[in-house]
C-alpha cells in the first residue's frame, strides 16, 4: 500500500486558508519512498483570494522566532508550489492521503489547488486521519519512535506522522486488521 503523509502550515484555519508550508513524505509501511517540502509566499496566497486570519498571525506571533522567521521566508507564488507538489506525486490516485486530521489540511489544500486552476487529484474515498489511527492503537506501540523537536514544521511534522503511522500501520498488521 502507498501512503501520503501531508502537512500544512497556514495563517489561517478556514478551508481557503493561504498556505505558508507544505510537508509531504510518501511511504509504505516500513520505509519513506518519498519527500517534498517547500516554503511559500504568504502574498502570493493573499493574490490569488486565501484568506489570512489575525487570530492565526497573532498565534504565529507567539510561536519561537526562529520557527516564525524560517516559515514565514517562502518566496514562491503558491502555484507555482502546488504544481512542484503535483508532479511530485505523479499517481496520486494510488495513495492512501493521511493528515494530522480529516477536516484540516486536506481541504484547504484541496481548494488551493481548485483557487490556482488545478484539479484536486487524490481519491476522496483514500482519505485517512493520522490522530484517528493514532487513538486506535496502545500508546505503547509508537512510543519507539523519537519526539517531533520542531512542531509546526510542516516538513517534520509529516516526518514525525509517518514515523508514528508506520509502527500504528505494523502493529495492525500484526493483528491482521
Amino acid at each position: 500500500m502507498t501512503h501520503l503523509m501531508i502537512d500544512l502550515e497556514t495563517v489561517g484555519l478556514s478551508s481557503n486558508a493561504g498556505i505558508i508550508q507544505i510537508g509531504a513524505v510518501s511511504f509504505d509501511q516500513n520505509e519513506i519512498t518519498g519527500i517534498y517540502h517547500s516554503l511559500v509566499s504568504a502574498e502570493s496566497c493573499e493574490r490569488r483570494g486565501l484568506t489570512v486570519d489575525k487570530d492565526t498571525l497573532s498565534w504565529w506571533n507567539r510561536q519561537d522566532p526562529e520557527l516564525r522567521k524560517y516559515v514565514f521566508s517562502g518566496t514562491k507564488d503558491i502555484a507555482e508550489v502546488l504544481e512542484e507538489f503535483l508532479s511530485g506525486f505523479p499517481d496520486a490516485r494510488q495513495y492512501q492521503v493521511w493528515s494530522n486530521g480529516a477536516d484540516f489540511d486536506l481541504p484547504i489544500i484541496k481548494n488551493a489547488l481548485e483557487v490556482c486552476g488545478f484539479r484536486y487529484p487524490f481519491d476522496f474515498r483514500k482519505h485517512r486521519c493520522f490522530r484517528t489511527l493514532k487513538a486506535l492503537v496502545p500508546p505503547v506501540v509508537y512510543l519507539e519512535v523519537p519526539p517531533n523537536t520542531k512542531p509546526h514544521d510542516a516538513l517534520q511534522d509529516a516526518m514525525h506522522q509517518t514515523h508514528v503511522t508506520q509502527a500504528c500501520l505494523r502493529y495492525l498488521e500484526c493483528l491482521h486488521i
